[in-house]
């Protein structure tokens, strides 16, 4: 388990994501993060007991960073049912930084289930936020498979879909999480 965050926990986990966004976790080490961040290597080990304690600190803080934007989209919503389903329509990675990190990051975590755990966790949250969203649960969970799709496929860097078509893909995922006004 971690220390307490600070500004020094921050800019270690800082200096490791873009460690592992520019050369991949396999190339992430101690004294590496050490130099990036002016610490000692000891320094870092006062937050993270070792690589692996370190890698789950990067998982952590993507999938910490993707929640918050997804509410953060969720916020700005102004229609209530459905605002949780709606917000996880078009919700870009942060950054391409983050994104290249958050690649690397699930190209692991099949070997590790510390690692995945932050994932499953955040997935667990977002089906209890569905549930609770005010819509049909078929439709919601319909619209979050779509969304995660079009999300994954973007992050993995895949072809984009032609900018027509994910318009439409985009405003049919939005109308079926917008409930219906009755008369």
């Amino acid at each position: 388990m971690g220390r307490p965050p600070t500004e020094a926990r921050a800019r270690i986990l800082a200096a490791a994501i873009a460690t592992v966004a520019k050369d991949g976790p396999e190339r992430l080490t101690l004294e590496r993060v050490a130099r990036a961040t002016g610490l000692s290597k000891a320094g870092v080990l006062y937050y993270f007991e070792g690589k692996d304690a370190l890698l789950l600190g990067v998982m952590e803080a993507l999938v910490a960073s993707w929640e918050e934007c997804v509410l953060a989209s969720m916020e700005k919503d102004p229609v209530e049912a459905g605002r949780f389903t709606r917000s996880l329509i078009c919700t870009e990675p942060p950054t391409d930084e983050y994104g290249r990190a958050y690649r690397a990051m699930i190209a692991i975590s099949n070997r590790s289930a510390a690692l995945a755990e932050p994932q499953r966790k955040l997935y667990a949250r977002f089906h209890r936020l569905l549930a609770e969203d005010g819509l049909d649960p078929v439709d919601a969970a319909l619209v979050m498979a779509a969304a995660d799709g079009l999300w994954f496929y973007r992050l993995l860097g895949f072809t984009p879909l032609p900018a027509r078509l994910e318009k439409g893909v985009v405003a049919r995922l939005r109308a079926i999480a917008t409930p219906r006004r009755r008369r």
